[in-house]
């Protein structure tokens, strides 16, 4: 990879072939983690480094994608628990209704 092309091409072996600027690396993240596919940026097979970096970064996207994934899964399946959510009034009261005397309690949703 060459930065701003300061440096001249040797016949040094390319990590990663068709990445020559910083956006193309950024690119070829993005490709990997997505798994959308490379087009003409490729790990070559003779840089292990190469290799290594990209299987971790697959495994981190996968399990940060699982933990989200998980997370809202968790929010939306799991409903909270209906009768923590609902308040008694302390006090009760008997009532006039309808020419019937009426227990009147009062219920708080929160």
């Amino acid at each position: 990879m060459k930065v701003h092309g300061d440096f001249e091409p040797s016949d040094q072996v390319l990590c990663v072939a068709g990445v020559t600027t910083f956006v193309g690396c950024i690119l070829f993240s993005i490709e990997t983690q997505q798994t959308i596919g490379y087009g003409t940026r490729s790990v070559t097979q003779q840089c292990t480094s190469g290799v290594i970096v990209l299987i971790v970064q697959s495994w981190f996207g996968l399990i940060i994608q699982a933990l989200w994934m998980g997370i809202i899964y968790t929010k939306l399946a799991r409903p909270k628990k209906r009768r923590h959510t609902l308040i008694w009034s302390r006090q009760a009261v008997i009532g006039l209704r309808n020419n019937q005397l009426t227990l009147q309690v009062r219920l708080g949703d929160i």
